[in-house]
């Protein structure tokens, strides 16, 4: 059974953008301590998770900030209140936004310490993975070691800029973006800039239309190269309404490079936009 978190105004990734919430963000101290902690990955009860297999390999293929462990729900009851401890666990989040309302499915990174729940505990860069589906989390199992190095980096860049602010990252990054390769899944794009030749109207850039399996991949290969990918994260190409957040980040260490979102409507499904484009050509 994953645990419950409560967000009461949600505006993207869960590390500060918006300015009431019950999350307890993390402050400079926490994040000198998290260095400190051994990061323990709470796994799921259920014994067939897919999840928990995909959450293990990309642990440890990724995770290098801190010792880790993989422990179960019931050794996070017993050791959350410790602060030598942090945590890794996925979550359910109810997010209300701009009066839409979803389940997330949350990656969370806290902080172990005095808490009555997950919501108390300090957030050091919890990540919404996707809208919660019935039909399980595979369509965003192939990002989560993404997840990882951003959480990573979102650290250590704490921890040399303290107070920073999310956005502050992205307009600093944005402006490299052309010098970059885009690669993008089509079915994440509207319908007018689904192809090389759409996109080209809007964006000068390198694009490629690629697969799971590529992006998955050039995570792996984060070393030796710099590509930049899209974590869109929104209720489907057939939503008639609702919010879509979109992210770009570097498969080489993680950064944000650009965030945005727009409401859905009939003009403006949930996918990345046109508009999108026009904004990081500049």
């Amino acid at each position: 059974m994953k645990h419950k978190l409560i967000i009461t105004a949600f505006l993207c990734i869960i590390i500060g953008f918006t300015s009431y919430s019950q999350i307890n963000y993390a402050k400079e101290n926490d994040f000198k301590d998290f260095i400190k902690t051994k990061t323990l990955i709470v796994l799921e009860d259920n014994m067939f998770s897919v999840f928990n297999g995909v959450l293990k390999q990309a642990v440890a293929d990724y995770w290098k900030i801190t010792e880790y462990e993989f422990i179960t729900q019931k050794d996070f009851e017993k050791k959350k209140a410790n602060r030598s401890y942090s945590f890794i666990m996925l979550s359910d989040a109810m997010l209300d936004y701009k009066g839409s309302s979803y389940k997330y499915n949350m990656l969370n990174l806290v902080l172990g310490g005095k808490a009555k729940n997950l919501n108390e505990m300090p957030d050091l860069g919890s990540v919404p993975l996707s809208i919660y589906s019935e039909e399980g989390e595979d369509d965003f199992n192939y990002k989560v070691g993404g997840v990882l190095q951003f959480m990573q980096f979102w650290v250590n860049y704490n921890l040399k800029h303290p107070n920073v602010k999310f956005t502050d990252i992205t307009k600093l990054n944005t402006e490299n973006i052309k010098e970059k390769e885009l690669w993008l899944l089509k079915e994440d794009l509207a319908d007018n800039v689904n192809t090389i030749e759409k996109i080209k109207k809007y964006y000068q850039g390198v694009v490629k239309l690629v697969t799971t399996e590529d992006i998955e991949n050039a995570f792996k290969q984060h070393t030796e190269n710099d590509v930049i990918i899209l974590h869109k994260v929104g209720p489907g190409n057939n939503a008639s309404k609702g919010v879509c957040w979109k992210f770009l980040i570097s498969t080489k260490d993680g950064r944000p490079v650009y965030f945005d979102q727009h409401k859905i409507n009939a003009t403006n499904p949930d996918a990345f936009l046109a508009s999108d484009f026009e904004k990081i050509n500049k």
